[in-house]
């Protein structure tokens, strides 16, 4: 993940996150862990953790942007579990080239809103 974590500091906005999205690591890494996945191993062991750098710096540039940080911290994750799923069984969705960018596109888009998004005081209080 160190050179996802790279290409991801490296390459701000939405070059980056459709680098990151392609990067051939983590698209190998996903799928070798859907393998491992289905042949028994605890899933737990492949947990990107909130503290890895990849994550940090992922959720630390939406905060610099003004994002809430803990609505960064769940696009951070919520994207990283999507991309995963997309690496995994993208290719059994039968997608066009087009519709596959019109779906980065659709998050970037999305990304752009977080800014403007908070949680209320009630609503943060109850997930805690």
């Amino acid at each position: 993940m160190a050179d996802v974590t790279t290409t991801l500091q490296e390459n701000p906005g939405p070059p980056g996150f459709v680098q990151v999205f392609t990067h051939p690591s983590l698209l190998l890494r996903n799928r070798l862990v859907a393998w491992l996945l289905g042949e028994g191993v605890d899933p737990a062991r492949f947990i990107i953790s909130t503290k890895s750098a990849y994550f940090q710096t992922a959720a630390n540039r939406q905060v610099d942007d003004g994002v809430d940080p803990l609505i960064a911290s769940a696009f951070t994750a919520i994207v990283g579990f999507a991309m995963a799923g997309f690496n995994v069984l993208g290719e059994t969705a039968d997608l066009s080239p087009a519709e596959v960018s019109a779906a980065i596109e659709l998050i970037a888009k999305f990304r752009e809103l977080l800014p403007e998004i908070s949680l209320g005081s009630t609503l943060a209080s109850q997930l805690e």
